[in-house]
């Protein structure tokens, strides 16, 4: 499959309809959902049930969780430039059953955009049984196995898609005008640099070891691309519990100090 993480950039231009950005976001993304849970199965919020009994519901949580808790410490642990720009897009508005429906409909459409997504870049996609030359068999790759087009297609888009993503923040970047943010819990630059390195490098060495610990026998098919799959997506994993963890640090270390409001 694609990256999750790539699959935003198909989603955020219909930001231009007026709908939230990080219903977007986070509905793009939550087809995704359960290989991280490990529930339901893998491939449940790829289906159109999915999407409506699982994918709405999860985003809903994890659109919650994002601005109740996560949004704010997190903008902490970015350097400050990139901090003072993206504070004034930090406030929550205030729930109203409007806000709640254009978020629905944006956790549906975000789905829809990884859905289509992936039907082109899968074996069983939808897309791919129905156009033959995706599964025009292309060469034999040690690691990669035999690849097909669907399969450059998946690999391609990846990159073109964080690509487009990291094109657009930057051009964002130089258009925002920084408006300077205090920070309510103060972290010297170095320090927090090193939190940031020494979380994402713990992640990563954990999942190496669980990836190594399962590695299929030599010759097994799939087995490299099962290696791949185990390290990157419980880093991920690893990576989003110590944002939570800091998260509930930054706001039980700023409640202690009445003088400051979230």
């Amino acid at each position: 499959m694609p990256f999750t993480l790539a699959h935003p950039a198909a989603s955020i231009p219909f930001r231009r309809w007026g709908l939230p950005m990080s219903a977007l976001v986070v509905g793009s993304m939550a087809p995704d959902f359960p290989y991280f849970t490990k529930w339901p199965s893998d491939q449940y919020g790829h289906s159109l049930i999915g999407v409506f009994a699982y994918c709405i519901p999860a985003g809903f949580i994890v659109l919650s969780v994002f601005h109740l808790v996560i949004k704010r410490p997190t903008l902490e642990l970015l350097p400050d430039s990139h901090r003072n720009r993206l504070a004034p897009l930090a406030k929550t508005p205030a729930m109203s059953g409007r806000l709640a429906l254009t978020a629905l409909a944006a956790l549906i459409l975000g789905a829809a955009t990884h859905v289509a997504w992936d039907s082109f870049t899968h074996a069983y996609g939808a897309s791919v049984a129905r156009l033959p030359f995706l599964q025009y068999y292309l060469f034999h790759a040690p690691i990669l196995g035999d690849v097909h087009v669907y399969k450059v297609l998946q690999h391609g888009s990846t990159f073109v898609g964080l690509g487009l993503l990291a094109y657009g923040y930057a051009r964002w970047y130089r258009r925002a005008n920084p408006e300077p943010s205090a920070a309510l819990l103060p972290i010297a630059p170095d320090v927090r640099r090193r939190w940031v390195v020494g979380a994402i490098l713990t992640a990563v060495a954990a999942s190496a070891v669980f990836a190594l610990l399962r590695i299929q026998p030599a010759g097994t098919s799939g087995r490299w691309q099962a290696l791949a799959k185990n390290l990157v997506v419980p880093s991920m994993a690893l990576i989003a519990l110590e944002l939570l963890a800091f998260s509930a640090y930054w706001h039980w270390s700023v409640s202690r100090n009445p003088r400051k409001a979230i």
